[in-house]
């Protein structure tokens, strides 16, 4: 069994990035393996956006289903690895269970997301992760953001600031915009097993940052259903 962590967010303007920075730095370490990085995924969803709807409506049980890559500025090799990810969240707790696999770097940062190898990629490695699938997902759009990766000095916990927010591409047999979203927004999340104090919150609000739910996914779909504008 997976253990279930919780997961805190909290958000600011893009604009409070260097102020952010600057607090991490000053009550953190940088994360010793992995301290900066571009993240990619390709989330899956049905064609009435049933996971969506439950981050939309705020169920107390959501699942998110994607597949994950890390991007790397210069990559050495074309073959990387690739992660198949089923992730429930329980309120504020989260269940992640990820199944890694090599897949080709240019083929999945460029096949169009109607390509029913998607699907495929899908379904044939997520059998024996014990956990049933529903039949009818499809890849429905592709998110991308950097992130700087932190451990907390204090308690120990793992902390991320994710920026440059943006929509990459979309399944166009699900949805339509005329321009790819990106959110003008910075998010906070700190990441531990039990809700442990943290003892400079009141400088991350005094930063600007509010405490809230947030769904890069969630946020990405919202806005291009309403048209691709910048949130």
């Amino acid at each position: 069994m997976t253990a279930i962590t919780v997961e805190r967010k909290f958000t600011a303007p893009a604009d409070r990035i260097e102020q952010a920075l600057r607090l991490l730095g000053h009550f953190c370490l940088p994360d010793p393996k992995y301290p900066v990085g571009v993240i990619k995924s390709v989330y899956y969803d049905t064609r009435t956006l049933d996971a969506y709807e439950e981050k939309a409506h705020g169920q107390f049980l959501k699942t998110k289903v994607r597949a994950r890559w890390y991007a790397e500025k210069k990559p050495a090799q074309d073959e990387m690895p690739l992660f198949i990810e089923v992730k429930h969240r329980l309120g504020g707790g989260r269940r992640k269970l990820r199944r890694m696999l090599q897949v080709s770097r240019s083929w999945m940062e460029s096949v169009p997301l109607d390509d029913p190898a998607l699907r495929t990629l899908l379904y044939d490695h997520t059998r024996d992760l014990g956990e049933p699938l529903p039949a009818d997902l499809f890849p429905v759009i592709c998110i991308a953001y950097s992130r700087h990766r932190f451990v907390c000095s204090f308690t120990g916990a793992r902390v991320c600031l994710d920026f440059d927010i943006r929509a990459e591409r979309v399944n166009p047999g699900i949805l339509s915009c005329h321009a790819c979203p990106s959110l003008d927004s910075v998010v906070f999340e700190i990441k531990d097993v039990g809700q442990v104090d943290v003892p400079w919150l009141d400088a991350l609000y005094g930063a600007g940052f509010r405490s809230r739910s947030f769904s890069k996914y969630g946020e990405c779909i919202r806005r291009t259903l309403e048209g691709g504008a910048p949130l």
